[in-house]
């Protein structure tokens, strides 16, 4: 039978990739507080950061958060040129924003006690993360757009990008700003600067959201999503095996236990990262026939929230951080922490959007009358 049509069948709003964003930003939190707070001996070398640390966020977790916007960016409706360079550009702003409310203004507190750390400030000012690469992302895609280049030519040029990626990264420019700036497009590393390195290079990672949009494209196209699902997550369930029970045990490549590893990873690893996404979304796609419809819409205001409930879950690590820079903390400890966080975060990010939308109601009437 055959699966695809060359017209766009599924268009609606897919429930798997909202139950993907929000158990990836779950487990977002619980990584980021491995990765930021201070930590005991026995959680750093613990089972769960190695777990939650290198194995589930490498394979499922920031990786498949970024193919689910490349799919959000094949369903969206605002999908001209100009709408995904204006998206691009005010994410890229609002990251820095946001390195000010999580890292710049915690870290000026240690003025107040008679600390130099004018140095911090910088770096925590022009600190690389996933929002700086999906506003380059965006802000690309946009460029790419409007010359109008076509599907092909687009994963050319990613994979060309992957593959300068896989063998210039690690390097050290001299200067940890210029690392910083630098690390917005190739992987870089600072030995001297609190061992930085570039998370979410443009050239590394690009290829991630390039998968994305095809499969976006592949899935609108698809006449029957269970035989499409069954299929894929056979396939990628297979290769994802493989590869965690070759590489797991034997520290290979992005389960080095090294983080850097898998940030700066190679084109050959960005596949599996490829395929650990496309496995998880057969997965919740099956699950998702188990859910009530009030248990739908729940996990899709989560999803509609991941902007809001990103942004706060940051700021409260940054300044709890700070707070408790001398307070190593438990395996048990941080997922007391972030459970809390999460919970909060989820909270406020629902109160934030309230907001927003009231105020886009109050809008709309006032331009209609």
């Amino acid at each position: 039978m055959e699966l695809f049509k060359k017209k766009e069948i599924n268009t609606k709003r897919l429930f798997e990739l909202d139950l993907a964003k929000a158990i990836c930003i779950l487990g977002m939190v619980f990584v980021h507080c491995f990765e930021e707070f201070t930590l005991t001996e026995n959680a750093l070398n613990g089972n769960a950061y190695y777990l939650f640390y290198v194995v589930l966020d490498a394979l499922f977790g920031a990786g498949t958060f970024m193919i689910c916007m490349g799919v959000g960016m094949a369903f969206t409706k605002k999908n001209t040129a100009d709408d995904f360079i204006k998206r691009g550009i005010k994410i890229f702003i609002i990251s820095y924003i946001l390195n000010i409310l999580r890292f710049v203004l915690p870290t000026c507190l240690g003025y107040l006690y008679g600390e130099d750390v004018t140095n911090l400030v910088i770096g925590s000012l022009l600190y690389t993360d996933i929002m700086q690469f999906a506003g380059l992302a965006l802000l690309l895609y946009g460029l790419l757009k409007k010359l109008n280049i076509d599907d092909l030519t687009l994963i050319i040029i990613a994979l060309i990008m992957s593959i300068i990626g896989s063998f210039i990264r690690f390097i050290d420019y001299g200067p940890y700003w210029l690392n910083e700036i630098i690390g917005l497009i190739l992987p870089t590393k600072d030995e001297g600067f609190y061992e930085y390195f570039a998370p979410f290079a443009l050239f590394n990672w690009f290829i991630i959201v390039v998968f994305g949009i095809m499969l976006g494209k592949f899935i609108k196209q698809c006449k029957n999503l269970d035989k499409y699902y069954m299929i894929s997550t056979i396939v990628s369930g297979i290769i994802i095996t493989t590869y965690m029970i070759i590489a797991i045990p034997n520290r290979l490549g992005m389960m080095s236990g090294n983080i850097i590893d898998y940030f700066q990873m190679t084109t050959y690893e960005s596949i599996f990262l490829m395929c650990g996404a496309v496995f998880v979304f057969g997965i919740y796609h099956y699950i998702s026939k188990l859910f009530s419809t009030k248990t739908i819409n729940f996990i899709t205001r989560l999803s509609s929230n991941i902007n809001q409930t990103y942004c706060i879950h940051w700021i409260l690590i940054g300044w709890l951080c700070t707070l408790l820079y001398e307070q190593p903390l438990s395996t048990l400890g941080v997922f007391v922490i972030g459970t809390i966080i999460y919970v909060l975060s989820t909270y406020l990010g629902e109160l934030i959007k309230r907001k927003q939308e009231k105020k886009a109601k109050e809008y709309a009437t006032r331009t209609q009358n």
